[in-house]
């Protein structure tokens, strides 16, 4: 039975992906999807500090996409380093970001009481 907290992120996050989640396509290799929906968020991760006192990061475009929509082939996967996730803006100009690893961090994460996958990716 699904929590209150569980319920309202479910509804949030619904909300969220009808309002600013954009449809692409993922591809692995050869095989590819048809729509997935994805929010973009831009994050910047802290990898170390060079013993000057400055924080050396890295900016991820992370990818939030529901686990059920993850399909490659038909079937749910994890996302591996090297799928790409690809669209087409309101310009007609296409973006292509692949997945990668953060330093020290899998490619991704799954939030507790989330019902997305965070997904880290570069545009390439």
């Amino acid at each position: 039975m699904p929590t209150l907290i569980s319920s309202a992120m479910a509804n949030l996050e619904s909300t969220i992906r009808g309002n600013v989640g954009i449809a692409g396509t993922l591809n692995r290799g050869g095989a590819s999807t048809a729509s997935v929906t994805a929010v973009i968020d831009t994050v910047a991760y802290e990898l170390a500090d060079d013993g000057s006192g400055l924080a050396i990061s890295h900016v991820s475009v992370d990818l939030l996409i529901k686990p059920s929509d993850y399909l490659i082939g038909g079937a749910e996967v994890d996302p591996v380093r090297g799928d790409k996730w690809t669209y087409t803006d309101e310009f007609s100009v296409a973006h292509e970001y692949t997945v990668m690893f953060v330093s020290g961090q899998p490619v991704f994460t799954k939030e507790p009481h989330s019902h997305l996958m965070r997904i880290h990716t570069k545009e390439t």
